[in-house]
């Protein structure tokens, strides 16, 4: 809702409201000044309010009521006091024009296209703070996008280690959206090089882009996903429905900046999730190292410690195929130590000596190495031609 200071009064009234009864909103705010004590915000249980500020003047309150066992998060607070800037701009610039403020005019129609912009951030927000899985906040982000700005398609790249490759982590399409995978691979680029959202009227048009558009026609928005100055990412949205045959919708800058918000939320909560994972894959792997420690030290015969050390390597690295090479002296070459998996028999009865194979070379040099694709590299033996990727490391003493 928004509540306006009239002439000579000092509470606010009501203006305009979205999302409700007006019966469930109250006629008055009261004490308006007192939120500019609280710097301009105030959070109550199921309330939130900002001050609509013009110098030290209030001149309003924009405020968003939900249930009260929910609590409203600083992020919130910083969203709403964002919208409450832009009102009190526009309530300065009618001032200035002499518009009489009556509903329906265009400062009217602005203030509730900026409820509408606040809705769709706070259920964006909500849905995608709702959850710490990581792939459930990629895969919402680009849904829930490409609803509140009415995108038949968009597109979430995410970039490897942070700073690689961007990737495309997730595509939503509704029904008849275009097939821009190129486009956007080109338009995802220079956001991220350009660290800034950008807005294209007609994806036929642009020169960057014609030659890789192909039959595509209509408009695209795309803004970074930006982390501690970083580009992590790009959410481009692609085809705003609506419109008509000869003059198709097209996107605009308040969807740009909607947009631009939209990511900024999806970066918090991204890295949330991000935190998250990695903690819990941390207290899993120190779990399973404890649990490794007590199975080693509990045996006291070496078939039986080997055997315990594979077990949890297994089970630590979810690999299909473990297994430990142990230094023979008296052959002079490396035997079998203990195996689990896929490959397990077929490795009790070899032997290599040092240099050959993945296993040879790591045990003549004593660094680890990983192997991404084994049957592309100089190690790769014949014997082993379903074995795809490795990690192998010396044991040392």
């Amino acid at each position: 809702a928004i509540y306006l200071r009239q002439k000579g009064d000092e509470s606010l009234t009501l203006w305009t409201h979205r999302g409700g009864e007006a019966s469930g909103m109250a006629t008055a705010f009261d004490r308006p000044d007192e939120l500019l004590e609280g710097a301009g915000v105030a959070r109550t249980p199921g309330r939130l309010a900002a001050a609509i500020q013009a110098g030290d003047l209030c001149l309003g309150v924009v405020e968003v009521r939900r249930s009260p066992e929910e609590e409203s998060s600083q992020e919130d607070a910083q969203v709403l006091a964002l919208v409450a800037a832009g009102l009190g701009a526009m309530i300065q610039d009618a001032r200035f024009t002499g518009c009489p403020m009556i509903q329906r005019c265009d400062v009217d129609e602005r203030a509730g296209q900026h409820l509408a912009d606040l809705s769709v951030l706070y259920e964006v927000g909500r849905a995608i703070s709702s959850t710490l899985d990581l792939d459930q906040v990629l895969e919402l982000l680009g849904r829930l996008a490409a609803k509140a700005l009415r995108a038949r398609t968009a597109m979430l790249r995410m970039a490897e280690g942070g700073a690689g490759e961007l990737r495309l982590t997730s595509r939503f399409d509704a029904e008849g959206g275009p097939d821009v995978a190129g486009v956007d691979a080109l338009l995802a680029e220079r956001v991220r090089r350009e660290a800034a959202p950008a807005l294209i009227p007609d994806i036929g048009r642009e020169a960057r882009l014609a030659d890789h558009a192909g039959s595509v026609t209509g408009s695209a928005l795309c803004a970074p996903l930006i982390h501690q100055g970083i580009v992590i990412g790009t959410l481009g949205l692609y085809g705003k429905a609506g419109g008509e045959p000869t003059q198709p919708a097209t996107f605009s800058e308040g969807d740009l900046q909607l947009l631009v918000t939209l990511c900024a939320q999806a970066t918090v909560a991204i890295a949330n999730a991000r935190l998250f994972s990695a903690a819990e894959q941390r207290a899993t792997e120190l779990a399973a190292l404890r649990e490794i420690g007590q199975a080693i030290t509990s045996q006291i015969e070496l078939p039986a410690v080997l055997e315990a050390v594979v077990a949890g390597a297994m089970r630590l690295l979810c690999t299909q195929h473990t297994q430990i090479i142990l230094w023979d002296d008296e052959s002079q070459r490396l035997r079998h130590g203990a195996a689990l998996g896929s490959e397990a028999e077929r490795v009790r009865t070899q032997t290599l000596e040092l240099g050959r194979g993945i296993n040879g070379t790591v045990a003549r040099t004593r660094q680890p190495m990983i192997l991404d694709d084994y049957q592309a590299s100089p190690y790769v033996l014949p014997e082993f031609p379903d074995v795809v990727a490795t990690i192998t490391t010396p044991v040392t003493f």
